[in-house]
């Protein structure tokens, strides 16, 4: 009949609109999304290079526009992809769905590295306060202000660790095929694990940091003895320590650093022990000048803590050694 004619004729129509339609409309979707993605990238490399120079704040807001342009990109993916869906629910492979899903793996995982890009920042920015830990001026809020300092370093680091770890499932799921040639080796060479390794080792380290200097608030005290050994008189465990040096935490900030000589220490010992024998044409009595005797340095720190013990008359937590040679590699470094 002449109304089934015009029903198929108008269906015709509407269907060769949509195609058209939707073809100059994912023409324009793929461009925007390819200058928002080259802004996302550039803005990456910029915080990159503010990184360099140690301006967090720069990193820190490129970052965060490199965040803003992914999301767009993301958004226009998305409306794409849900108009497609509802269109052409039984051809959505013949239309390249999985190139738009690849594309919006790439764009959710460029938002999530941008992100922990700017928490990483944070946590560097907050690591670079820690040298308060060390002023050995006393303040009221500086144990609050310390706590506070390794509370924002543990989110920080937590949040790059969990964000890492999504990029890099999205990533896992990304078709080489749906990119340009020129960019599968960079796709390849993208290596996500070792952030997550030097993450991984940021997070030791702080739990370490709080360890060592106890907790901020209530935290107690801590005491450590350093030996700075002379490596060119040599010892099991790198040197003659002809110094030393008490250095005292209080809840988590340096309140005392005493140095002295090892032999007004080794003065007070009031009773004569005897010393390994190959020790005893050196020196007829032990006293902790010589008691890194052990190439095992866990068991050397032991005997030297007792020494201490005995004749500094309380305990330390720890032993610290340095040597010239340690201070000329740090200056290396």
């Amino acid at each position: 009949s002449n109304k089934s004619l015009l029903a198929y004729a108008l269906t015709g129509l509407l269907a060769y609109f949509i195609f058209t339609s939707f073809g100059q409309y994912g023409t324009g979707v793929k461009d925007e999304v390819l200058r928002e993605s080259n802004l996302a990238v550039a803005n990456l490399e910029q915080a990159n290079e503010s990184l360099k120079v140690l301006d967090f704040e720069s990193a820190s807001d490129n970052f965060a526009e490199a965040y803003e342009e992914f999301s767009n990109a993301g958004d226009s993916l998305n409306f794409m992809g849900a108009s497609l869906t509802s269109l052409f629910a039984e051809s959505l492979d013949k239309l390249g769905t999985s190139k738009l899903k690849s594309a919006k793996n790439l764009v959710e995982a460029g938002k999530l590295l941008a992100e922990a890009g700017r928490s990483m920042t944070e946590a560097v920015s907050s690591l670079s306060e820690t040298g308060i830990i060390l002023d050995i001026r006393i303040e009221d809020q500086k144990g609050a202000a310390i706590g506070s300092i390794l509370n924002n370093l543990k989110k920080s680091l937590s949040s790059s660790e969990k964000k890492l770890s999504k990029a890099s499932a999205l990533l896992s799921d990304v078709s080489l095929d749906a990119l340009p040639e020129d960019k599968r080796q960079k796709f390849k060479d993208l290596n996500i694990s070792k952030f997550q390794g030097l993450i991984g080792y940021a997070v030791e380290y702080v739990d370490f940091l709080e360890s060592f200097i106890g907790p901020p608030a209530g935290g107690g005290i801590k005491k450590y003895l350093v030996l700075f050994q002379n490596d060119s008189e040599l010892r099991p465990t790198g040197g003659f320590p002809g110094t030393y040096a008490v250095v005292t935490f209080e809840d988590g900030r340096l309140t005392g650093f005493v140095v002295d000589d090892v032999y007004n220490l080794d003065g007070q010992l009031k009773e004569n022990i005897v010393p390994p024998k190959p020790l005893q044409h050196i020196t007829p009595n032990w006293g902790m000048r010589d008691a890194n005797w052990f190439i095992d340095f866990s068991v050397s720190a032991q005997k030297v803590m007792e020494f201490f013990s005995k004749e500094a008359g309380y305990e330390v937590d720890g032993v610290i050694t340095m040597s010239p040679r340690m201070i000329s590699d740090i200056l290396k470094v």
